[in-house]
């Protein structure tokens, strides 16, 4: 699950093919969704959702799933991912509003 969303992120970001990325980034959502395993829901939300899909989609549209995500770390204890998916989701937003490069 989150081999796809790498490679998604991968493709996306360094190689700049953005419609790849999201062909791996959507494939890591249905492995995820198969399998349902919640120790790596925020990992794979805030690759896929984080860094693929918002060279595509909306990035309000991120917003929600992304909130889920890190609230389930939180639950899960991963302080890390959840610190991560924080700043990220800050980051975005500032940049959107023109306020960061």
């Amino acid at each position: 699950m989150n081999t796809s969303a790498h490679l998604g992120s991968t493709s996306s970001v360094i190689k700049g093919n953005i419609d790849e990325g999201c062909r791996y980034g959507t494939l890591a959502l249905k492995i995820f969704d198969q399998h349902d395993s919640q120790e790596w829901q925020a990992r794979v939300v805030f690759v896929v959702h984080g860094m693929v899909f918002p060279f595509k989609i909306p990035f309000r549209d991120a917003v929600s799933p992304m909130h889920a995500a890190h609230r389930s770390s939180l639950v899960l204890g991963d302080i890390h991912v959840s610190a991560a998916m924080v700043c990220g989701t800050s980051r975005r937003i500032l940049q959107l509003t023109h306020l960061v490069v």
